[in-house]
Order: structure tokens, then C-alpha cells, then sequence
């Protein structure tokens, strides 16, 4: 039992790094239906890749804009420590995330339900999904169950009492007034123009949306609505293609991965081929084996 959960907890410490995620606390159950970790994570602008796990998060330090576009639950706030947020399992998402660091619980639902831990639908979650929370009680719970895995890992009667008195609570969630959208123009041809040369020019180097939005005097989050409706994509997400665009046309010319990757912004090769993957359908490793 303990090789099988130090294989789970091995699993999630590596599919945590893909998504830029630093653990230092990382704990499975042997059958891994629970999942714990405490990391920092990087600011991020992009796809949400979806998951079959509920993703309960508390944050634990730092404070920025939050949000996430799903298919069935879409939510929008501040994060701050003790704010709580879930996302529903197999939901695919487009948003934003910053630079926090995060208590994470990861429940594949269907396997709690059906060996009878509990009785908990992700359908029930939705509502609680399209919020964010800052319930004392909840914080207080979360911290509590990280205390007692540190010392006893998943496996015990007071984790499984936290986590279900945490998922009844939120099941509970009413649905949020619904608040009509505040329709943003679009950038005119000569915003965009001169946002795309800058961007162009900075293709190598580190480019963040607020300095983008400075370059127009808007906010961040204003620009990153506007710039979405000139082109269709958010600000990172263009930025990430015309990167991945560049960097095949690097590789078509015989350049190495490592070489591609620095030229390009990215001093991690890793990340580097994951987002060439999903612009491309493809690594970037492919294309030198065409070579």
C-alpha cells in the first residue's frame, strides 16, 4: 500500500510541474481517489487543461485576479489567502490565474461515491464552482485536514469527515445572481497595430498583459477584453501562438529544441514543448526527427 501511494504522489508531483506548479507538500491515498498538495504556482494566461478530478484550492498567500471560462461554471474574482475555489472535473476552461501560493485537494468524486465515502454529484457543485468563497469555516476545515495529513497521511477518519462536511457545505452553494456582461469595444486598428509591433519586438523576451495594456493606458483586465475581441484570443494566448509560429519556423531551418525554446522566451525546454504541442498538434522534437 505504501509503494502505490508513493507512486500516486509521484504522479501528481509530475503532473503538477507541467502546469509550472512548485509542491512541497504532496500526499495520495494508495488508491489515489485523494490527492493533497501545498505549491506555488507561476502566473498564468490560457487554456485550463481539463482534469477528472474536483479540484478543491485555498489560497495561502498572495493576492491577484482569478478567472476561469468553463463549459458549465464560469468565475471571476480576487483571490486572496483563505479564499476558496473549486473546479468541476472534465470541465475544460480558458482563464487566468496569478502568481499564488495554493492548498490543493484533488477527489476523483465517482470513486468516493461508489465504494460509499459519500454521496456528492459534481451537478451538486456547479453553484459553488461559480464562486469564489471566504467562509471561516471552510478555511478553518482546509487547514485543519492539511495539519492532520502532514502527520497521517489520507487515510484518516478526521480527513474524510473534513472533506465531507466540506463538499455538503458547498453542494448547498445557491446560484449566484446572474450580472449582466459589460460589453467592451474592441481595439481600433491603430491600438491593435501598435500593441502587435511591440509584441512582435518582444517575442523573445518576458512580456506580461499589464505591460501590454500600460503601452494603451488601460487596465489589465479592460485590454485583456478588448484585445479578445479585435483578435479572438486573449493577449497571452496571442502572444503564446505567433511565439510557437516563430519557433517552427526555427526548426524547419535546423535549429536545435534547446535553441528554439531560448530564442523564442522560454529557458525551460520542457514548457517550451508542451506549448508547442498544443499550438501545433505536435512536439517540437518531431520536427528535428524530420530533419
Amino acid at each position: 500500500m505504501a509503494a502505490a501511494a508513493e507512486t500516486q504522489v509521484e504522479a501528481y508531483r509530475t503532473g503538477m510541474r507541467r502546469i509550472g506548479a512548485s509542491p512541497s507538500l504532496v500526499r495520495s491515498e494508495p488508491g489515489g481517489a485523494v490527492r493533497l498538495a501545498i505549491a506555488d504556482f507561476k502566473a498564468f494566461e490560457g487554456e485550463f487543461q481539463p482534469h477528472s478530478y474536483l479540484m478543491l484550492n485555498m489560497c495561502l498567500g498572495r493576492t491577484g485576479h482569478l478567472r476561469r471560462v468553463g463549459a458549465r461554471a464560469q468565475v471571476e474574482g480576487m483571490l486572496r489567502p483563505g479564499t476558496i475555489g473549486l473546479a468541476l472535473p472534465d470541465d475544460a476552461a480558458r482563464g487566468c490565474w496569478p502568481s499564488a501560493r495554493m492548498l490543493g485537494v484533488a477527489v476523483d468524486l465517482d470513486a468516493l461515491n461508489a465504494r460509499g465515502a459519500m454521496d456528492v454529484k459534481a451537478e451538486a457543485l456547479v453553484a459553488a464552482a461559480s464562486q469564489l468563497h471566504r467562509d471561516p469555516l471552510l478555511s478553518a476545515v482546509m487547514t485543519a485536514m492539511w495539519r492532520d495529513a502532514e502527520a497521517h497521511g489520507l487515510s484518516s477518519a478526521f480527513f474524510d469527515h473534513g472533506l465531507n462536511l466540506i463538499l455538503t457545505r458547498l453542494a448547498q452553494t445557491l446560484a449566484a445572481p446572474i450580472k449582466p456582461a459589460r460589453k467592451i469595444a474592441p481595439l481600433s486598428k491603430a491600438q491593435l497595430s501598435r500593441v502587435v509591433d511591440l509584441l512582435e519586438s518582444r517575442l523573445a523576451t518576458d512580456f506580461s498583459v499589464g505591460e501590454m495594456a500600460r503601452v494603451l493606458g488601460m487596465d489589465p483586465s479592460t485590454f485583456t477584453r478588448a484585445f479578445r475581441a479585435a483578435t479572438g484570443l486573449a493577449p497571452f494566448a496571442y502572444l503564446t501562438r505567433r511565439r510557437m509560429e516563430l519557433a517552427l519556423d526555427y526548426l524547419r531551418c535546423g535549429h536545435s529544441v534547446t535553441n528554439t525554446a531560448m530564442a523564442v522566451g522560454y529557458a525551460n525546454p520542457s514548457k517550451f514543448a508542451a506549448a508547442f504541442a498544443r499550438v501545433h498538434g505536435a512536439l517540437p522534437s518531431h520536427w528535428e526527427e524530420i530533419d
